[in-house]
């Protein structure tokens, strides 16, 4: 049976404060209590090897952690344990996005072939073309994954840029972009791509100028250093190694750690935090 690794992150914080909003500031012990409610309640029905989970009330920020890091180790969940965000990469892409809106940079409904490589073929359906608005929300006619690469590879490693773009040259749509909703992990790499070269930058360098580097996300990367990969939760002997993911660059190859993701939920809850500013209510079990 396959055993996972839970990080509740972004939607504990959107949770918290949904309630928040209508009520009065809870007392801090309080808080923490409800947290553990909700916390075991989550794990111990989850069956997941380990859990990492960071709760934010206004200026209060709470941290849970529960099982291991790694199968038979004993080791709790920490602050700095770097974790797979998988497609909580999404977010930070949409927020890349939202950026460049408001830089001026692009627009929503620029055709994704305005900034496509030299040479690709963007295909469209009948006159219609595939916006970045599209690609930010399902709504492109694009496939879930690229069809092909070899069975039982590694995550996120798989098609790499050029792959993809070469891929998409050669392909046709079944409908129009903006017709109907289809998840799609290929439109968000794509998208990633698409904001590199409207940046006329590497993705990762925009990245971390953009999202990491203000806020102190130190440990939030594409491309984990020997030390991060020592910190890595896995959830299972045989899991995927600690590879780069810059293959997956828009639609889940991030790595980050629950401090690193605190600090990113808290700019979209409060306008004066900074990285040292944080306080935090921390328990394992």
């Amino acid at each position: 049976m396959k055993r996972s690794l839970l990080i509740f992150a972004a939607l504990c914080a959107a949770s918290w404060t949904s309630v928040q909003a209508a009520q009065p500031s809870v007392d801090p012990e309080f808080a923490s209590d409800v947290v553990d409610r909700y916390a075991n309640h989550i794990y111990y029905g989850s069956g997941a090897t380990g859990m990492a989970l960071v709760v934010i009330d206004g200026n209060q920020r709470v941290f849970r952690s529960f099982g291991e890091t790694r199968p038979g180790n004993n080791e709790h969940p920490q602050l700095d344990s770097v974790i797979r965000i998988a497609s909580l990469s999404k977010l930070m892409t949409s927020e890349m996005l939202v950026k460049m809106l408001d830089q001026g940079v692009v627009k929503l409904n620029d055709p994704l072939s305005k900034y496509a490589p030299p040479g690709a073929r963007v295909p469209s359906y009948q006159g219609t073309p595939i916006t970045l608005v599209n690609l930010a929300t399902h709504t492109s006619a694009l496939p879930r994954e690229q069809p092909g690469g070899a069975a039982h590879r590694a995550v996120f490693v798989w098609p790499t840029r050029q792959q993809r773009w070469e891929w998409l040259s050669t392909t046709s749509l079944k409908a129009a972009p903006g017709s109907q909703a289809a998840y799609s992990n290929l439109a968000f790499d794509l998208l990633a791509d698409a904001l590199s070269n409207a940046a006329g930058k590497p993705y990762p360098q925009l990245f971390e100028e953009q999202i990491t580097r203000p806020l102190g996300m130190k440990d939030t990367t594409f491309t984990p250093s020997p030390d991060q990969c020592g910190r890595l939760m896995v959830a299972e002997k045989g899991a995927s190694p600690c590879n780069n993911t810059l293959a997956a660059i828009g639609s889940g190859g991030v790595y980050s750690t629950p401090g690193d993701m605190m600090r990113w939920m808290q700019q979209f809850l409060s306008s004066d935090f900074t990285p040292a500013a944080s306080r935090l209510t921390a328990c394992r079990r």
